[in-house]
């Protein structure tokens, strides 16, 4: 499971909770997860089960205690060996492609008026993400030279995307 793999890889920077976690999902431009809480703490879980993080609880004044999750030398070692594998092919689910798969039981204007406000949406992502990388590479560090990297693929692959809505849509008109 490809999120534990990447928890692993936030672990190995700071300790964290769950929350931390969920909030770095969140707001993250390159991590494909939403930050669901059950993705995130069913894999805490079994990281911890099999000794590749430690978990200490904190007592905490009239709250529950929380816990911290540690990256142990077993869950380095897990990482690192993933850091030097082969990736797989990345698999691409577009949800517009499916859309378009039944778009014909729709009015043809809304198939339109949906494609233009993705258009819009794809655009507004492509100008974060070019936003997020002049800061990055403003303050740029060797360890982020690859982040930004990886969010000029995204920016390409997007930009193909946009290409490539723009003339379904002259096709449509």
């Amino acid at each position: 499971m490809l999120i534990k793999k990447v928890i692993l890889g936030l672990l190995s920077e700071s300790p964290l909770t769950g929350y931390d976690l969920k909030k770095r999902f969140s707001s993250s431009l390159l991590l494909p997860w939403s930050g669901n809480s059950n993705q995130i703490y069913k894999a805490l879980l079994e990281l911890h089960e099999d000794g590749l993080v430690t978990v200490e609880e904190q007592q905490q004044p009239n709250k529950p205690p929380r816990k911290l999750y540690t990256l142990g030398e077993k869950g380095h070692q897990a990482l690192r060996e993933w850091l030097q594998s082969t990736p797989e092919p990345p698999q691409l689910q577009n949800p517009l492609l499916l859309q378009l798969l039944w778009a014909h039981q729709v009015e043809q204007s809304a198939s339109r008026a949906m494609l233009d406000t993705y258009e819009e949406d794809l655009s507004e992502h492509v100008a974060t993400l070019r936003e997020h990388i002049r800061r990055q590479t403003t303050t740029a560090a060797a360890d982020h030279a690859l982040a930004v990297h990886a969010m000029q693929h995204w920016i390409a692959l997007y930009e193909f995307h946009l290409e490539w809505v723009r003339r379904l849509r002259e096709t449509l008109a």
